[in-house]
């Protein structure tokens, strides 16, 4: 298979950051002595990748990848006067097509931010918070990204160009990513703590976007983060998304724990374990006739960093090198399996070195390498998911 190559989403590319580029001289307006404050925000990410699963073909991108992890334009704008704040992001995304929005993919190898829509571009974040002047309480309103994920929805704020849980094709974490609710938050110098309710904790219909529809049952989240030191953190959160029985959409539940600790200056480490739960859909049954039982999902990530000292011809942490493995065991339907549950196992392993220029550029690369399987407890087939994927990425940050 030969590789090709689209240019249109490099062209917008190269005008966005041209774009941003200029932005990022703009200085940031502060009002009536700190009282006000408007700020604009954003990056941009360019990457080339080739990779492959199972007995599949290459899988060829530049430019073109349809995942906001390895290409994407996103710009923000802050507004804040005394207690009251808004936040308004927009993202574009090259050559985007339709698929599900799933915040680590779920159709396409390299992972996939593919929502139900034509459009490339479009509203991630547009909600107000209210802070309560000192409680340590805040409201927020509207549309924004969940709380719960060791790894960040933006891949700017990421050390590897992929996610843990994505790459394989062929399912997700049970992490939400974004949508629209109403959320109560508590911090102090120990503790942040919050609990929401928003329309699904599951990927909807649009840009980002929930279901858009509280009628057919509604999404609960809570978290709580232990930051009582620079070193170590510590976080618990669960997502629930009802459904009432009108629907034949299925309950979905996620707990998600993770902890970071910083050893040193240089070196740090850090682990996440998630148990998601889809119960079975109203009148789905096995192929031996019994109603289907909820499937579990058990997926975890170990990570370690090393940022260099400053030594030899580098400066202090301007290069940086992490290390990832993480895993899943599921429960999936194929059609090439006749739509019985079949059981899912991958393990995977990637390594990233970084190197910052300064505080708006940067770049890294990423090799992984898989392994897995899908087997058909009925049938007594097994296919095969081992694969492997390299990539390079440009980040320019403001």
């Amino acid at each position: 298979m030969k590789p090709v190559f689209k240019t249109t989403g490099l062209a917008a590319l190269l005008l966005a950051a041209s774009t941003l580029t200029s932005v990022a001289e703009t200085t940031v307006t502060t009002w009536n002595n700190e009282k006000g404050i408007f700020a604009v925000d954003g990056y941009l990410a360019a990457a080339g990748s080739v990779g492959k699963v199972g007995g599949g073909d290459r899988t060829y991108s530049l430019f073109d990848s349809q995942n906001q992890s390895f290409d994407a334009v996103k710009l923000g704008i802050k507004g804040q006067y005394e207690f009251f704040e808004g936040y308004l992001s927009a993202m574009y995304i090259p050559e985007l097509t339709s698929g599900h929005s799933t915040r680590n993919g779920t159709y396409s190898w390299n992972g996939g931010s593919r929502a139900p829509t034509d459009s490339e571009a479009g509203i991630v974040e547009a909600f107000v918070k209210i802070n309560v002047p000192g409680t340590g309480l805040s409201l927020t309103v509207g549309k924004y990204i969940t709380p719960l994920g060791y790894e960040a929805f933006h891949t700017i704020d990421n050390a590897l160009i992929t996610g843990g849980y994505d790459g394989y094709g062929l399912y997700d974490s049970h992490i939400p990513a974004v949508h629209t609710g109403v959320r109560l938050d508590f911090v102090n110098k120990y503790v942040e703590a919050g609990a929401g309710i928003v329309d699904s904790t599951t990927a909807g219909y649009g840009f980002w976007e929930g279901d858009g529809d509280i009628g057919n049952g509604v999404g609960v989240e809570a978290y709580v983060k232990y930051v009582g030191t620079q070193r170590l953190k510590l976080f618990a959160g669960l997502a629930y998304d009802y459904r009432n029985n009108n629907t034949k959409v299925r309950d979905t539940l996620c707990l998600d724990f993770w902890g970071s600790y910083d050893i040193s200056k240089s070196v740090s480490i850090g682990g996440e374990f998630v148990f998601g739960d889809d119960k079975g859909v109203k009148g789905e049954f096995e192929v031996d006739g019994t109603q289907k039982n909820p499937r579990p999902t058990y997926s975890w990530i170990l990570f370690a960093k090393f940022t260099t000292p400053g030594h030899l011809f580098l400066k202090e942490d301007n290069l940086s090198i992490a290390a990832r493995i993480s895993g899943i065991h599921t429960q999936k339907t194929y059609a090439e399996d006749s739509n019985v549950p079949c059981d899912v196992n991958v393990f995977k392993f990637s390594l990233a070195p970084t190197y910052t220029f300064n505080k708006y550029l940067s770049f890294r690369v990423e090799g992984s390498v898989f392994s897995g399987e899908i087997k058909n407890k009925y049938a007594h087939t097994t296919h095969d998911l081992n694969g492997w994927f390299i990539g390079a990425q440009a980040l320019l940050k403001f």
